[in-house]
């Protein structure tokens, strides 16, 4: 017949038992808690990638819809690219037209511009202009298509009908670009201008 202290070692739980179960708790806790992170880490990084790119892509799409409908002739491009002037850092001045009937730039036409300011990393949109310098200042329907730019240009080949646009776009333009934590994305694209003239001069 048994007696009590061999059924105890024969039912309980050493110390060593006690320890190598808790280890073994604490493995597969790590490890649920270390797979949480990284499917964490992995959507958010993949979240804000989507978001870079989605609104690198905007800037280009708008600027393709607004610049594709540029105008000119022989007198005057329909594109004036330019350095840092009235607040811009970079900016693009672009005819566009409204009364088709009116041979080349009438009364009715309007000047819509992009403005790249690098110190508060805006692209901004006026889809009405009157002169430089006083443009910031003086139109109140402004646009503001980004505030994450790191980098934007925008180049007119006199000699061909199109702008070639570039736009680096970051998750956050006022720290160092292209971590994990911060994805950068560089689109650029080429934007056709079917109504300019060869022999056109500067604006």
């Amino acid at each position: 017949m048994s007696t009590g202290p061999n059924r105890n070692s024969r039912y309980g739980m050493t110390l060593m038992e006690l320890i190598i179960a808790l280890v073994l708790l604490s493995m597969i806790i790590l490890g649920i808690t270390n797979l949480e992170i990284f499917c964490r880490h992995a959507f958010m990084s993949t979240d804000r990638k989507t978001k870079v790119t989605n609104e690198a892509t905007y800037i280009l799409e708008h600027m393709s819809k607004f610049i594709g409908n540029a105008i000119g002739d022989g007198s005057d491009y329909p594109v004036s690219v330019s350095p840092a002037i009235g607040g811009c850092d970079r900016f693009v001045r672009v005819w566009t037209k409204v009364n088709l009937s009116e041979p080349g730039k009438a009364a009715a036409d309007r000047e819509i511009a992009y403005c790249f300011n690098n110190t508060a990393h805006t692209v901004t949109f006026y889809p009405r202009i009157r002169t430089w310098p006083d443009l910031v200042s003086e139109d109140h329907s402004k646009e503001t298509l980004s505030r994450n730019v790191y980098e934007w240009d925008a180049m007119f080949d006199s000699h061909q009908a199109y702008v070639n646009a570039t736009v680096t776009v970051c998750w956050n333009a006022t720290t160092e670009c292209g971590s994990v934590d911060n994805p950068r994305i560089k689109l650029d694209t080429r934007i056709s201008m079917p109504a300019v003239s060869a022999n056109a001069t500067p604006l």
